[in-house]
């Protein structure tokens, strides 16, 4: 019988693999931030992932929540999940 273990939040599996040209493409046209002059406000593709990790977990009802899930949602996103 095989055992599953997750990585920590603090190592990315996919750290490393670069974006393809098209999917990079499609981030900066509909997933980089920008502000009302169209200046991008997210550095890179891993800086709108922390915004939104950090979006997502700011439901929680404490701070120590707040930050741990933080940590999963980033780690998910740097894995590839996609919020829906």
């Amino acid at each position: 019988m095989s055992r599953i273990t997750p990585l920590p939040a603090s190592q990315p599996a996919a750290a490393g693999i670069p974006l393809q040209a098209t999917s990079l493409d499609i981030w900066r046209q509909k997933y980089c931030l920008r502000d009302t002059d169209g200046k991008p406000l997210d550095r890179d593709i891993d800086a709108t992932f922390q915004r939104v990790a950090h979006a997502i977990a700011e439901v929680e009802a404490t701070p120590q929540l707040r930050r741990h899930w933080n940590e999963e949602f980033l780690w998910a996103l740097r894995q590839g999940a996609i919020p829906a």
